[in-house]
């Protein structure tokens, strides 16, 4: 079995049909990463646009969120566009932008946006420890009841844990 048909067949069920694993590639760094190296963690998957307020509002709510959770929770933040069409666009935004959301922004690759589609933005995924989507939260999360339902979600996933045979490997 291959390196991507088995990285798919972890995390998320389904994905045997994408031409590729989902993978994220991190805008600072250009380091590419498939979404099963975050297995383990609960990663709150998030799509965004630079023009979408709604988006940028949620961003400090979303990063402190993440830091309680102490390490068992990590924010992506991937751009709803490829990286072909908006590269420069978001380059450039991003060096007005706050060193703590800028390490945090990804581009996805057709498999992940395949797998993850935005019909509106800002879309969040919170997908659990096992690689399994919790939930999938559209629009802002900066209320207090969508804060809630967010905490709630990502603690669900915390509670998931990885097959045995999954972890073994």
């Amino acid at each position: 079995m291959g390196a991507a048909a088995l990285a798919c067949g972890l995390l998320l069920a389904g994905c045997a049909t994408a031409p590729q694993a989902p993978a994220v590639r991190h805008q600072l760094s250009g380091q590419e990463f498939p979404l099963d190296i975050f297995r383990g963690h609960v990663v709150l998957l998030n799509i965004w646009a630079t023009w979408c307020k709604p988006c940028l509002m949620e961003v400090p709510e979303l990063t402190t969120l993440t830091t309680q959770f102490r390490g068992d929770v990590l924010f992506v933040a991937v751009y709803y566009q490829s990286e072909s069409t908006a590269g420069a666009q978001v380059t450039s935004w991003l060096r007005s932008q706050p060193e703590s959301f800028a390490h945090r922004v990804a581009w996805g690759n057709a498999a992940l946006h395949q797998l993850f589609p935005a019909r509106v933005l800002p879309t969040t995924y919170v997908i659990s420890r096992a690689g399994a989507v919790v939930r999938k939260f559209e629009g802002a999360m900066t209320s207090k009841a969508r804060l809630a339902e967010l905490r709630a979600a990502i603690e669900q996933g915390l509670g998931q844990s990885l097959p045995a045979r999954a972890a073994a490997l």
